[in-house]
């Protein structure tokens, strides 16, 4: 499967300049599960947007898992679903559609 350089395809699909298309590069700082972050969340059913705090409650190796402050989602439920993901869901996908590490 070929590489994607998203710059690239901006510069060439979408005419971006390329001065405007290379992101600003930041050193990436690893969360940690208690970490809160603000999301904007669109309803499926009337396409609204809203924004809604969440806490960083499991950190797998794949994946950061947030859950909405106000939800009641129990920890073992929450660590059960990260584990599958890692062991099932994620190793598929990838089989399917190839790695973007």
């Amino acid at each position: 499967m070929p590489e994607r350089d998203l710059v690239e395809l901006a510069i060439r699909l979408r005419g971006v300049a390329p001065s405007d298309a290379a992101p600003a590069l930041r050193a990436a700082v690893p969360m940690r599960a208690g970490d809160q972050e603000t999301f904007w969340i669109t309803s499926a059913d009337d396409g609204s947007a809203r924004r809604a705090t969440a806490t960083l409650r499991v950190v797998s190796e794949s994946a950061y898992w947030f859950v909405e402050d106000f939800a009641a989602v129990p920890q073992d439920a929450l660590e059960t679903a990260a584990a599958l993901f890692e062991e099932r869901v994620r190793p598929a996908v990838v089989r399917a559609f190839g790695d973007i590490r």
